[in-house]
């Protein structure tokens, strides 16, 4: 096994091959910290994290993400970029929806684990067609993990 492999792996996307070189999922742990709260006023509030600046990051994008918190896990959804619709900074974050979660979690350390490279980050035409992309974004993630039961 190649340390260089995985981190090649890791720069272009391809999670799934990642995974099986570590023996577990790439994840990016931290603090959730405050956002715009536009995902809440969207209907899919985000937990955001700022990636460590040492870390080695996949490309921007959305991922097929699993989400713990404390004790529990949870399926989720994940991008990672500039929010380039949205943007008012240049700051890269890490946005994840959490699916069935309800309550906050800002302060709290969280682990996000992914699994699937779905698309590359993009900007939108508006608010409107952002949102219908992060419902068919939530869709192909939860395809993925009903057809990957065991995750």
């Amino acid at each position: 096994m190649s340390s260089t492999l995985i981190r090649e792996a890791i720069r272009r996307g391809d999670m799934e091959f990642a995974a099986k070189m570590l023996g577990a999922p790439f994840a990016v742990s931290g603090e959730v910290v405050h956002g715009r709260q536009l995902g809440r006023k969207l209907g899919m509030p985000t937990a955001n994290v700022i990636p460590p600046l040492h870390k080695i990051m996949p490309p921007n994008g959305v991922y097929s993400s699993r989400t713990i918190v404390g004790d529990y896990i949870y399926h989720s959804v994940t991008n990672i970029g500039f929010n380039p619709t949205v943007a008012d900074n240049n700051s890269k974050r890490m946005e994840t929806y959490v699916y069935d979660f309800s309550g906050s979690l800002y302060g709290e350390e969280i682990e996000v684990q992914l699994f699937r490279f779905e698309r590359p980050e993009m900007k939108f035409d508006g608010v409107d067609a952002l949102k219908n992309q992060i419902h068919k974004d939530k869709a192909g993630t939860m395809e993925y993990f009903g057809t990957h039961p065991d995750l």
